[in-house]
């Protein structure tokens, strides 16, 4: 894929063009204002086409552009972007007002393009095993979250985000959305609600650089979340805690460094060191299996929308003194129409392992095919109801765990160990799905009867 980098900023230099060029994608051309600036970026790294502006990018045959401007500027970007046909991977925050990324993600899902959010903390392994362990039950009941994010801003990035209210500056905006983010993908849900204090330690020139927040989840959960900018010496991680153990986190919230976790129970302290892993080649990869309609990690426009959202919401808690009901805005048109139901969330449904769900009382199985693409039946095997979840996949079928009876894509029993010819044990019932936003959607009420 042919990348156009939209700013020529430090973090696109330090790790993007790295990042893209790791996954077999080629950066074409680079765009700033400054054309001496442009330049220069272009010329360290070795980049064909040095531009002052985004007009002629379609006619050097880009295919995807990833905007690293200062805050403000994303909108005009990342809608000239779809309206050229362009996928879009956009830094955080994806804008400074909710109504600016309502009209971004709309404008992509109407032009048929990707808008994906450059949240590269949930790829590292201390997010995606926290997120095993709140899925499989292992902390027993989540009660409660606390999450230190407080660093020492360095100097080559002090500038706007210290001064520069109409950029996008301040500590809430620049780290609160990352921090959305991770405990929506740890947690699989954001808050409902939030109350927030902010400070000015003396770094911030007009601007917080320090806050502090309760947010409260829908499930019940309550967190405690901390960013800012003048704290050297402070601990960054994530900490859990269950009925049954905690698990914490540390050194998880850097670009670099992959952290530990540490399980605490009645069995003791146990400390895993994790394997390290570049966290932006993770999102190019995800970027790529989107667009492929495979399974995958990736932070799309909503979730960029929604941890605006929460960001949002701490900045006017604390100006007014009270708690603030999150304002996530109207739900946005690629949610399927009609009666469909959402059954999962993609990344809770992993390569070659099936999913128990209940819709509407009914019990159904889910798996994806070698393909990515989900499947959608009764979870009972026709032969004797055993529950085909607790089978297996192999490639495009899953397998009954009682007599390994294997069943296709449309139901179908199709091999049946040990037997000459096929048992008349009948089909399971297939129902339409699909994936889209990140969920996989079931239509209950017309079932894809196997014929």
């Amino acid at each position: 894929m042919r990348w156009a980098f939209i700013g020529a900023s430090n973090i696109a230099s330090q790790w993007m063009v790295d990042a893209v060029r790791s996954v077999g994608d080629e950066v074409l051309a680079v765009v700033s204002r400054d054309a001496a600036r442009a330049q220069a970026f272009a010329d360290r790294h070795g980049i064909a086409h040095a531009l002052t502006d985004e007009a002629g990018l379609q006619a050097l045959g880009v295919q995807a552009v990833y905007i690293s401007s200062t805050n403000e500027k994303h909108e005009a970007s990342v809608l000239r972007a779809a309206g050229s046909g362009l996928h879009v991977l956009c830094e955080k925050p994806l804008a400074t007002s909710l109504e600016s990324a309502q009209r971004m993600v709309r404008a992509c899902a109407d032009a048929g393009v990707t808008l994906a959010s450059n949240f590269h903390l949930r790829h590292n392994l201390a997010h995606q095993q926290m997120h095993d362990a709140v899925q499989s039950g292992a902390l027993g009941t989540l009660v409660s979250v606390r999450l230190n994010h407080s660093v020492f801003l360095p100097q080559h990035l002090q500038g706007w985000r210290l001064t520069d209210k109409v950029a996008g500056g301040g500590v809430v905006l620049d780290i609160a959305v990352h921090n959305a983010d991770s405990l929506a993908f740890i947690l699989g849900e954001y808050p409902a609600r939030v109350t927030a204090l902010t400070s000015n330690s003396g770094m911030g020139q007009g601007l917080e650089d320090n806050a502090m927040s309760l947010w409260h989840f829908p499930s019940g959960v309550t967190a405690f979340t901390h960013q800012g900018f003048a704290t050297p010496y402070g601990e960054k991680g994530i900490e859990l805690l269950g009925t049954r153990a905690t698990l914490k986190g540390v050194s998880m919230l850097d670009q670099g460094a992959p952290g530990t976790l540490t399980w605490m129970s009645k069995q003791g302290a146990t400390t895993n060191a994790l394997e390290d892993r570049n966290l932006y080649t993770q999102v190019l990869t995800h970027f790529h299996q989107a667009l492929r309609g495979a399974p995958h990690h990736m932070a799309d426009g909503v979730a960029g929308l929604k941890a605006l959202a929460v960001a949002l919401a701490i900045l006017e808690s604390a100006r007014t003194g009270t708690t603030v009901a999150v304002d996530y805005g109207a739900p946005q048109d690629s949610t399927p129409q009609g009666d469909w139901q959402c059954a999962a969330v993609s990344h809770d449904l992993p390569a070659h392992k099936p999913l128990a769900v209940t819709l509407d009382g009914k019990a159904i199985v889910l798996y994806r095919q070698a393909n990515g693409a989900p499947v959608a039946m009764d979870d009972r095997c026709p032969h004797r109801w055993s529950p085909l979840s607790d089978g297996r996949v192999e490639g495009d079928h899953i397998v009954c765990p009682q007599h390994g009876f294997q069943f296709c894509p449309r139901g179908h029993l199709v091999q049946a160990p040990g037997q000459a010819s096929m048992p008349g044990v009948g089909s399971a019932r297939v129902y339409p799905v699909l994936e889209k936003d990140q969920a996989i959607w079931i239509q209950l009420a017309a079932p894809d009867t196997a014929a």
